[in-house]
């Protein structure tokens, strides 16, 4: 997730992560989508945060990054749910953080209206629609 200044955009599609699985588990899907919309509020907006999930195809590992003003955290994990909880636990504590409200306050961010995903509920749905957990 992260800010394109070249089309105000900060997520397609094609780049939501398949969390089919919890089809089966509404709650936990909850859980996770606000916990998602819960990282999405600091960075919205901000081209100096961006978090992203690779797979490494050869190793079968997935690999959560989040860069934030010159830093880089990383996490990885085999289970991609799994792995998005724990990088939303991170992600939550370092924002909560002294240092991650330092960097906040300094940051430059234009905030929520830069896109079609910027308010909590545009992304609600756009999640809802795109990540296989629900019947839309």
């Amino acid at each position: 997730m992260h800010y394109e200044p070249c089309q105000g955009l900060c997520y397609s599609w094609e780049d939501v992560v398949d969390v089919s699985e919890l089809a089966s588990d509404p709650e936990r899907y909850a859980r996770l989508k606000a916990s998602m919309i819960q990282i999405h509020e600091p960075s919205c907006g901000d081209d100096q945060i961006r978090y992203a999930i690779d797979l490494d195809e050869d190793n079968a590992l997935f690999v959560a990054s989040f860069m934030h003003y010159g830093k880089l955290e990383l996490l990885s994990g085999k289970n991609l749910v799994d792995l998005l909880e724990e990088f939303c636990v991170m992600v939550t504590a370092y924002w909560e953080s002294d240092v991650g409200v330092l960097e906040l306050e300094a940051g430059n961010g234009v905030g929520h209206d830069v896109c079609e995903h910027g308010k909590d509920h545009q992304l609600d749905a756009f999640m809802d629609k795109f990540s296989g957990a629900v019947s839309v």
